[in-house]
């Protein structure tokens, strides 16, 4: 696929490249050492992340879940950038980790809308902390803004949509997801 343009932003931390509007990259000064262990700027400060760590624990919990913690995190950037939410791809990753970690459900393909749904309402109970503690077990991440009504309006959103493809109305959960996500093809309605 050839990008004709793309537009770029200083974020304060590092550079944002957004390209054609569907994709997008934040660019950060970061160093790693010989133990592994890399250093980034954020929020003017200096952070620590282990990133094999990181990588190792998201593995593990995405195999455990046959993919689905990978096919979270790509529609959650969707959602984000469709509900216009300024929360860095880190944290929302560590939700959808925390998410599935956690769940006893086992989500497939044909209950994807079901896992969105309750993706969204446990972030609704979660949004009023304020750190999290990202995937490597050693990170702190810190909520910048109150996500509450997004998380609000997302789970009412998603119980709707679920319940009209429930009842046989594709056409009004296809809207519904849209409204939310930007988009509805992934949704398996029943």
């Amino acid at each position: 696929k050839k990008y004709l343009s793309c537009d770029y932003s200083d974020n304060g931390d590092g550079l944002n490249i957004n390209i054609n509007g569907s994709l997008s990259f934040d660019i950060v000064p970061g160093f790693v050492f010989d133990d592994g262990i890399y250093i980034y700027l954020c929020n003017n400060t200096w952070k620590k992340l282990n990133f094999e760590q990181e990588r190792y624990n998201f593995n593990l919990i995405n195999k455990k879940t046959n993919n689905n913690l990978v096919r979270l995190c790509r529609i959650l950037k969707l959602w984000k950038n469709t509900q216009n939410i300024d929360i860095g791809n880190i944290l929302l990753d560590t939700y959808a980790y925390h998410f599935l970690e956690y769940s006893e459900k086992d989500y497939n393909l044909n209950t994807f809308d079901e896992m969105l749904t309750d993706f969204f309402e446990y972030l609704l109970e979660n949004s009023r902390k304020n750190t999290f503690v990202s995937f490597d077990r050693e990170t702190i991440l810190k909520q910048k803004i109150d996500i509450r009504d997004v998380a609000f309006f997302s789970a009412s959103k998603a119980q709707f949509a679920l319940a009209s493809a429930n009842c046989g109305r594709s056409e009004d959960a296809i809207n519904d997801w849209k409204r939310l996500l930007g988009c509805s093809s992934f949704i398996n309605l029943k």
